[in-house]
This record gives structure tokens, sequence and C-alpha cells, in this order.
């Protein structure tokens, strides 16, 4: 499994979910802003992690990184 950066970022749409994604958009996805994702953004709008995906597809946050700009 090779890292990807993926962003975490509030929906601004007015609900309370979380879209991930790389920065390509080939790994995308939307979660509820809940749990470990809910208390990595805190207050903030946006967060980049390090990421890997498993072989069944599913995406799996690491370390959180400095701001991205994209």
């Amino acid at each position: 499994m090779s890292k990807i950066i993926v962003k975490a970022q509030r929906s601004i749409m007015g609900q309370n979910t979380v879209l991930i994604y790389n920065k390509d958009r080939s790994v995308s996805g939307e979660l509820p802003n809940e749990g470990a994702i809910e208390t990595a953004l805190g207050d903030r709008d946006k967060v980049y992690f390090e990421a890997t995906v498993d072989d069944a597809g599913l995406l799996h946050l690491h370390k959180e990184i400095r701001n991205q700009n994209w």
C-alpha cells in the first residue's frame, strides 16, 4: 500500500458530512462528521492526512500533515 495525501473537508452544503479526496480526486468519498473525523477537524474546515487504500478499497487515514493548499 503506497501512501497518498487526502483532504478531509466539511461539506459546504449545510450537511453534517465530511468530503475526503486526494488532489486528482481519483480517491473520494463522503462520511458523517462524527467520531475520529470530527475530532481531527475540530473547529477547522479542512485537514490533510497521509492515507493508504487497502486491497479491499478501504481508506485508512494516518497522521495529519501540513496544509497542502489545494
